[in-house]
């Protein structure tokens, strides 16, 4: 399963090399992030915070709408490949919750810009009988295609955030 998955990274992340426009545009990921791949793994209970990220292609400057929703999947996928222990991928919550998820599937009919060279989409993972919907943000900027943040969207189908145009606001 993650040759597969690395066989299908590759694959996506080979084409929009070429297509690479000029000049980077960092963004700052969406404020109320739950958690923050890249700035603390060890916390969100990670195999290993040490190991290298996955090679993504040398990308400069804006990435297109259609660049991005091509490549989502295979980087959600790596990511949770690489991050997985024992056939599940531990998720921390906001109430401190680890998780034990599966991934059931990349909704890209989901999938929106937040900003420039940010993108999210659902993805739909489950625990036993609770079924979470996670949504992953990964930042296109740079030459470092990455997750920069995972949200817990709704568990067992009850919101716990909507989206007011690019701002994730609380549901009471």
């Amino acid at each position: 399963m993650r040759i597969l998955l690395l066989l299908l990274l590759a694959a996506a992340l080979l084409a929009p090399a070429a297509r690479a426009q000029e000049t980077p545009s960092p963004e700052s990921p969406p404020p109320g992030q739950e958690s923050q791949p890249d700035q603390d793994q060890g916390s969100r209970g990670s195999p290993n915070p040490d190991a290298p990220a996955p090679e993504e292609p040398a990308a400069t400057g804006p990435v297109d709408f259609n660049t991005a929703k091509e490549n989502f999947p295979g980087l959600v996928e790596a990511y949770i490949s690489e991050h997985t222990v024992n056939d599940a991928m531990p998720f921390k919550d906001k109430t401190k919750r680890v998780w034990k998820l599966e991934l059931q599937s990349v909704d890209i009919k989901t999938f929106k810009k937040l900003k420039e060279n940010l993108f999210t989409a659902c993805v739909l993972m489950r625990e036993g009988a609770d079924k979470l919907d996670l949504d992953f943000t990964v930042d296109f900027s740079g030459d470092h295609w990455h997750v920069s943040s995972i949200n817990l969207h709704k568990l067992n189908g009850k919101p716990r955030f909507n989206y007011k145009g690019s701002r994730r606001v609380a549901v009471p």
